[in-house]
C-alpha cells in the first residue's frame, strides 16, 4: 500500500500545484485502501517499481451499466511515454470482458464546487 499511495500521490501533485485538491494528491494508505475495495486495480511495474495504475468498477446510472475508470495514474518520471494508454487499454479490455460497451471517467475543470476546488468532467467512450 505505500508504494502505491506514493506513487497516486507523485502522479497528482501536478494538480494540486494547480490548487486543485483531488484526493490522490494527499491521501495516505487508508484512504487509499479505502479508494481501492470493491475496484479491480492493475498496476504496471517495471524493475520493481511502480509506475502506474487504474481501478475499474462496475456501475451503473439510469438504468445503464458502465466501467468506470479512476485513480489513473503514472508516476511522473515515466509519463508522456504510452503509459496512460496502456492503463486505459487495460481498463477497457477489462470492460469488455465482462460484458460493458462503455466506460466513464471524470476530468477536473478548475471551476469551484461544493468541497472541491474544480469541478468534474465525466466523459464516456462506447467500447
Amino acid at each position: 500500500m505505500p508504494a502505491l499511495r506514493a506513487l497516486i500521490n507523485s502522479a497528482y501533485q501536478i494538480l494540486g500545484d494547480m490548487g486543485l485538491n483531488f484526493t490522490g494528491v494527499d491521501q495516505d494508505d487508508e484512504i487509499t485502501r479505502r479508494r481501492m475495495r470493491g475496484r479491480e486495480v492493475y498496476v504496471i511495474e517495471r524493475d520493481g517499481e511502480l509506475i502506474g495504475t487504474v481501478t475499474v468498477a462496475v456501475k451503473e446510472s439510469e438504468g445503464t451499466r458502465y466501467g468506470y475508470i479512476n485513480v489513473l495514474a503514472v508516476a511522473p518520471n515515466h509519463q508522456r511515454r504510452g503509459i496512460g494508454s496502456e492503463l486505459m487499454a487495460i481498463a477497457e479490455r477489462r470492460a469488455r470482458e465482462i460484458g460493458l460497451d462503455r466506460v466513464r471517467l471524470d476530468t477536473a475543470i478548475p471551476v469551484r464546487w461544493d468541497g472541491k476546488s474544480y469541478r468534474s468532467a465525466i466523459m464516456e467512450k462506447l467500447l
